[in-house]
């Protein structure tokens, strides 16, 4: 009973912002239907806040891991070669992947909405170049900065950051190509939406492949993009801790609140858009705070075991 009470304690926010989405996914079982038939409209060209948040969510999270990449790098255990050398191939892993992926969205994403079509080639290279020059800028600033930082410490929360990014992108993607949902945009594209849609726990697994190039229109469940911003509930408390600061507790909370703000404006944006319903975003929320927890629950025992000292 103590130790599930201590648990509890150490991880509250988590446990309240995962119930929350679990009451979502059950919402979402009766009315996901709905509410996507009353927000999307497949004449609907877009606007400003769903580029921001429906189109751009996980960029934050990909500078996170940029930051937990070089991070890693700058505090590498030096004991061992072979500890050296596996930094530096985590450490520019996370670097390149979560720079090219925020590349990758960049070019390919504002073309969707005919808002910006109009200048979408000229948009594609500013955001390209922001997105080089932002990855640039964390490393930069994290080697500027290298030693008024806790090298312990930034070396668990550059670990913690790669885990809870890439543990994030491997279970979201294995779950959305176990349940291959139609996405609202598919289904209320037909002449008879009830036919198409599907609920999230109908499943079919891999069934998304036979579609070829249309296989994304079969991803709903869970949502990538709030899974994505809802990683800055973990992270952003990290960054935080990373600082002398009085009040500890008062950092961590609105760590926490800006992260789920982020995470709650993304799922509301990913519904509008018509890419999600209310449980799939609800299950990306959810994903996250699990992974979060554990890795939080695991993470020192594993240091412990490898001979990493508490900071």
């Amino acid at each position: 009973m103590r130790r599930t009470l201590e648990f509890a304690k150490r991880n509250i926010y988590y446990l309240i912002i995962a119930a929350i989405a679990i009451v979502g996914i059950i919402i979402g079982k009766f009315f996901d239907f709905r509410i996507s038939e009353s927000l999307y409209s497949p004449s609907d060209p877009g606007n400003a806040f769903q580029i921001i948040f429906a189109g751009f969510a996980e960029f934050p999270c990909y500078l996170f891991c940029v930051f937990g990449g070089i991070g890693l790098i700058v505090t590498m255990p030096k004991d061992k070669k072979w500890k050296i050398v596996l930094s530096w191939i985590i450490g520019l892993a996370a670097i390149l992947i979560a720079t090219g992926l925020g590349v990758k969205t960049t070019a390919e994403y504002l073309v969707k909405f005919e808002i910006v079509k109009d200048f979408a080639r000229i948009l594609q290279i500013i955001g390209v170049a922001l997105v080089v020059i932002c990855s640039a800028g964390v490393v930069a600033l994290v080697i500027w900065k290298k030693d008024k930082f806790n090298k312990v410490k930034l070396f668990k929360i550059s670990i913690y950051m790669i885990a809870l990014a890439a543990s994030f992108v491997v279970f979201s993607n294995i779950v959305k190509y176990m349940v291959c949902r139609p996405r609202p945009l598919l289904v209320f594209a037909a002449e008879k939406p009830e036919a198409i849609f599907r609920q999230w726990y109908i499943i079919k697994p891999l069934s998304a492949f036979g579609y070829g190039e249309e296989k994304d229109l079969y991803l709903s469940f869970p949502s990538g993009h709030t899974g994505a911003a809802a990683t800055l509930v973990g992270f952003l408390p990290m960054l935080f801790s990373l600082f002398n600061v009085t009040n500890k507790k008062r950092f961590e909370i609105i760590g926490v609140c800006t992260g789920l703000l982020f995470a709650l404006l993304t799922a509301f944006a990913r519904i509008w858009c018509g890419a999600h319903f209310l449980a799939d975003v609800s299950m990306g929320i959810f994903l996250v705070m699990a992974e979060i927890i554990l890795i939080k629950e695991l993470s020192p025992i594993i240091f412990r075991k490898v001979g990493i000292k508490d900071e």
